[in-house]
């Protein structure tokens, strides 16, 4: 028998098979059109990856918060654009959007920005802080 797998693999392992069933359940709702749960699902397997990246410091307080909330917050945006999509309805402007429209500029997108700037401030405290930097660097960095 091998080593026991690390607490880091081990959360590993299971972000990646939850990321796997997503994926797997996303293609199945493509493949009969149920467009709205593959989009929920789609924005879950870019979260699980992002949960992935930190290892089990997605387990952190402030992380798992943000991922969620940014889940709930675009989910909700979708669910808007499905609500406010009328074709053939007389049209109605948000800032100068269609509704519909307005909701994945105004609002999606900027969902991955806050993705961005949660991964840019947790980066030197979970991701790779000093020590693992200074043994990373040990090992591979430059030699003399």
């Amino acid at each position: 028998m091998g080593p026991e797998p690390s607490r880091r693999d081990q959360m590993t392992g299971r972000l990646a098979l939850a990321w796997c069933c997503a994926a797997l359940l996303a293609l199945l709702l493509a493949l009969v059109n149920q467009w709205l749960w593959f989009g929920i699902l789609v924005w879950l397997i870019l979260l699980l990856g992002v949960a992935i990246g930190y290892g089990p410091q997605c387990r952190r307080i402030r992380i798992l918060a943000t991922l969620t909330g940014v889940f709930l917050l675009y989910t909700g945006f979708l669910l808007g654009i499905v609500w406010t999509y009328r074709p053939g309805a007389e049209l109605t402007l948000f800032l100068g959007l269609p509704v519909p429209t307005a909701f994945l500029i105004y609002g999606i997108w900027p969902c991955g920005a806050i993705l961005g700037l949660l991964y840019g401030l947790e980066f030197r405290r979970s991701v790779l802080p000093h020590d693992k930097l200074q043994r990373f660097l040990a090992e591979f960095g430059r030699k003399k």
